[in-house]
C-alpha cells in the first residue's frame, strides 16, 4: 500500500492579524507618518488660530500694544530699556502691525510661532526618536493646553518657544550631522532666543550639559557650533548691562507672583502636563480635569510618573535623546526654580518650553522601540488617558477668560460722550481704550501713572461739576477716588467690568446731569396711591410734605416692601437719581435700586445687587447715584424697597438722563 502526503493550505490569518499587520506595514513607511504628522501640525495651526481674538486683552497684553507703538529707535532698545523684557519681540509685533491690525498683531504673531513651533519640534523628535514616537509627540505639543493658550496670547512666549526649540533642533542635528549650516541656525536662534525673552535662559541654561557631549563627540568638527555659541553671545554682550539694571531695580519686588515656591512649581507640572490650568485659562467657568474630578488627583498624577519613568526607560540606549529630553524638562523648570532665587521669574508661562521635553518623553512611551511589550502596552494606556484628560483641559481653553478691557474700552468710550472729562490710570489704560476705541479720549483727559499724581488730580478737578474715572483698580486707583471725596464730590455709579476693571462717575453735590425726566417724584395723587408709581398695598401711606407729597414705606417685619416706578429708557445713556430718604427702622435696612431692563429681563442695576443701603437715624438724608445702561436697555425702573421693620420716608424724587449727543 502506498501512501501519499496530503498538502495542507495555511488557515488565512484572522481580522485581527490583518488590521495588526496593515497597521505595522503603515507605521514602518516614513512618508506616511510624514503625512500624519503634517496633518496633525495643521491641525494643531487651526487650535491655535480657532477663537484667537475672541478674548479681550489682558494687561500685559496691553503692554505689547504700548511699547510697539515707540519710535523704530525706541522699541529697539537703542534709547535703553523700556521694559523688563528684551526688545525684539516688541520690534517683530510693529513690523506685524504695518500689515494686520494693531490689536491683532500680537495675537496672530503667536499663532503663526506656535504652529510653526509643532513643525520644527517634529523635526528635532525625528532625530531623538523613532518615527512613530515623534507623531505622537508633536500630538501631545498640538493639543497640549498650555502650548494652545500662549500661542493665543499676544506676548513673547510663542514666539521664543519657536526660537528655542530651532537651537534644540540645530544642536541635535550638529551632533548627528556636524555641519556649519546646523552651527550657524544655533548661533542666530540663540541670539534671537535671548533677545525675545529672558525666560528662554531657562530651557536654554540646560545646554550647557548637552554641549560637551557634542563637543567630545566630535572634537575640532565642533569648532563651527563653538564660535557661532561665542557670537552669540558677543551679539548679546550690548543688552548685558540693561539685564543687570532690570534684576537689580526689580529684586524680589515680583516675588508675591512670580516666586518659585512649591505651590508655583506644583501648578506648573501639573500645567505642562495638560492636567491642569492654575491662574491660566482655569478662570472660565469649564475647570481642567485636575480641578474637574479632585478625587482623581492621585490617579492623575501617576499617569503622568508613569509616562516619564517609562519615557526615559524607552530612551535609555539613546542617550542623547534622553538627555534632551530631560534638559527641555526637567531643566527647564529646575532652572527657572534656580535663576528665581535671583530675580523671580518662574510661573508656567516662563516655563512653558517644557511641553516640547515631556512630549518627546511621552511619545518615548508609547512609540519607541526600546520596551518589551508589557510595558510599552502600558505605556499606550496611559498616553491615551493622558491624551483624554489632557483634551478635558484643551476643551476648558475655550472656555477660559480673561480680562475685559474690550469692553471697558467700550463703556468708557460712551461715557466720555455722555459729558465730564476722564481720568484714566494706570499707566496702560489709555493705549488700551485706544487701540479698542480710537478717539475715544479725543476730549478732556488725565492720564495717571502706576503713582497717581494726586496734586495733578486735584488740578484736574477744579471748575469740574463731574468727573468720570476710567481705571484698573489696583492700590493707587483707591486714592484717586478718596481724593475727589475730600474735594467734596460725591461718588454716583461704580459700573463694573471684571474684578479690577472699572467706570465710576463722582459729582459735585447738587450737579444734575441731563434732563430731567418725569417721574412723578412728589407723589401726587388720590388718597394712597401715586400715579404711575407701584406701591406695596397696605404698606404705603401717603402725606403733605413741603414740597409735594410724602411718601411712607411702612414694614411689620414680613416681605420688603416697595415703591417702583417705570418709564422708557435707552442704551449707552445716564441716568442718575436723587430724592430724599428718612430711615426709622429697629431693625433690617433699605434698599434703592435704578435699574436698566430689557425686554422684560434685568439687564444690569446700580449701584450693585444690594441695593443702596440709607442708614437709620439722622433724620433726611438726600441720596444720589447713577446707572450707565449698556446695550439691550429699552427700559428704567426706579425700585426703592424697605426691607427691615419699621418705616422709610421718601421725597423728593427726581431722575436725570444724560444722552449723547
Amino acid at each position: 500500500m502506498t501512501s501519499s502526503a496530503v498538502e495542507v493550505s495555511p488557515r488565512p490569518a484572522g481580522g485581527w492579524h490583518r488590521l495588526e499587520s496593515g497597521l505595522a506595514h503603515l507605521v514602518a513607511r516614513p512618508h506616511f507618518l510624514d503625512g500624519l504628522a503634517a496633518v496633525i501640525i495643521l491641525a494643531g495651526g487651526v487650535l491655535r488660530f480657532f477663537q484667537s481674538t475672541a478674548l479681550s486683552y489682558w494687561l500685559d497684553e496691553g503692554f505689547t500694544v504700548m511699547f510697539s507703538r515707540q519710535s523704530w529707535d525706541q522699541v529697539l532698545g537703542l534709547n535703553g530699556s523700556y521694559d523688563t523684557h528684551p526688545p525684539l519681540y516688541y520690534a517683530v509685533v510693529k513690523a506685524v502691525a504695518l500689515v494686520l491690525p494693531e490689536i491683532d498683531a500680537g495675537r496672530y504673531l503667536s499663532v503663526v510661532a506656535g504652529t510653526a513651533t509643532l513643525a520644527v519640534f517634529y523635526l528635532l523628535a525625528i532625530r531623538l526618536v523613532s518615527r512613530p514616537a515623534a507623531v505622537i509627540a508633536v500630538l501631545a505639543v498640538a493639543l497640549s493646553p498650555l502650548a494652545v493658550w500662549y500661542s493665543q496670547e499676544a506676548r513673547q512666549y510663542a514666539l521664543a518657544g519657536l526660537a528655542v526649540s530651532l537651537t534644540y533642533l540645530a544642536l541635535v542635528a550638529f551632533y548627528q550631522e556636524p555641519r556649519r549650516r546646523w552651527a550657524l541656525l544655533y548661533g542666530l536662534a540663540l541670539a534671537a532666543s535671548m533677545y525675545l525673552d529672558y525666560s528662554a535662559l531657562y530651557p536654554l541654561a540646560p545646554q550647557v550639559f548637552l554641549l560637551p557631549i557634542v563637543i567630545r563627540r566630535h572634537l575640532w568638527r565642533a569648532g563651527p557650533l563653538v564660535i557661532a555659541g561665542i557670537a552669540a553671545a558677543v551679539a548679546y554682550l550690548p543688552w548685558v548691562p540693561q539685564v543687570l539694571s532690570t534684576v537689580q531695580t526689580l529684586g524680589n519686588e515680583r516675588a508675591y507672583f512670580l516666586e518659585a515656591n512649591p505651590p508655583a512649581v506644583r501648578d506648573s507640572l501639573l500645567s505642562i502636563v495638560g492636567l491642569a490650568g492654575h491662574t491660566i485659562y482655569h478662570a472660565g467657568s469649564k475647570p481642567s480635569a485636575w480641578d474637574r474630578w479632585p478625587g482623581l488627583d492621585p490617579v492623575m498624577a501617576g499617569l503622568a510618573v508613569v509616562i516619564i519613568c517609562l519615557g526615559s526607560l524607552a530612551l535609555v540606549r539613546h542617550r542623547f535623546g534622553l538627555a534632551v529630553a530631560l534638559a527641555l524638562s526637567v531643566g527647564t523648570v529646575a532652572a527657572g526654580a534656580l535663576f528665581s532665587q535671583v530675580s523671580p521669574g518662574f510661573a508656567p508661562r516662563t516655563v512653558s518650553y517644557a511641553v516640547l521635553g515631556w512630549a518627546i518623553l511621552l511619545g518615548a512611551a508609547a512609540g519607541a522601540r526600546g520596551l518589551s511589550l508589557p510595558l510599552r502596552t502600558l505605556g499606550v494606556v496611559a498616553v491615551c488617558a493622558m491624551f483624554a484628560l489632557s483634551t478635558v483641559s484643551l476643551y476648558a481653553v475655550y472656555r477660559g477668560d480673561k480680562q475685559h478691557w474690550r469692553d471697558w474700552a467700550s463703556g468708557v468710550a460712551q461715557a466720555t460722550r455722555l459729558g465730564f472729562p476722564v481720568i484714566t490710570f494706570p499707566t496702560i489704560a489709555p493705549t488700551l481704550i485706544d487701540a479698542y476705541q480710537p478717539g475715544a479720549l479725543a476730549g478732556p483727559h488725565l492720564s495717571l501713572y502706576d503713582s497717581p499724581d494726586l496734586a495733578a488730580v486735584e488740578s484736574f478737578a477744579k471748575g469740574q461739576s463731574g468727573l468720570w474715572i476710567a481705571a484698573y483698580n489696583i492700590a493707587g486707583s483707591i486714592s484717586i477716588g478718596q481724593r475727589l471725596t475730600d474735594l467734596g464730590f460725591v461718588h454716583v455709579t461704580n459700573v463694573r467690568y471684571w474684578d479690577f476693571l472699572s467706570l465710576d462717575l463722582y459729582l459735585r453735590p447738587g450737579a444734575t446731569p441731563g434732563r430731567q425726566l418725569d417721574v412723578n417724584g412728589a407723589f401726587s395723587g388720590s388718597g394712597n396711591e401715586a400715579t404711575g408709581w407701584d406701591l406695596s398695598p397696605g404698606e404705603a401711606t401717603l402725606a403733605p410734605g413741603p414740597d409735594g407729597r410724602e411718601l411712607t414705606l411702612s414694614n411689620p417685619g414680613g416681605a420688603e416692601t416697595a415703591a417702583v416706578y417705570d418709564l422708557p429708557g435707552g442704551p449707552w445713556r445716564l441716568y442718575t437719581l436723587t430724592f430724599e430718604a428718612e430711615s426709622r427702622l429697629t431693625a433690617g435696612g433699605t434698599r434703592a435700586f435704578l435699574e436698566c431692563v430689557g425686554g422684560g429681563s434685568l439687564v444690569s442695576v446700580a449701584p450693585d445687587v444690594a441695593g443702596l443701603q440709607i442708614a437709620a437715624g439722622g433724620g433726611w438724608q438726600t441720596v444720589t447715584f447713577s446707572a450707565l445702561c449698556p446695550d439691550g436697555t429699552d427700559e428704567v425702573r426706579i425700585d426703592l424697597r424697605n426691607a427691615g421693620t419699621g418705616d422709610l420716608g421718601l421725597r423728593g424724587v427726581r431722575l436725570f438722563e444724560a444722552a449723547a449727543p
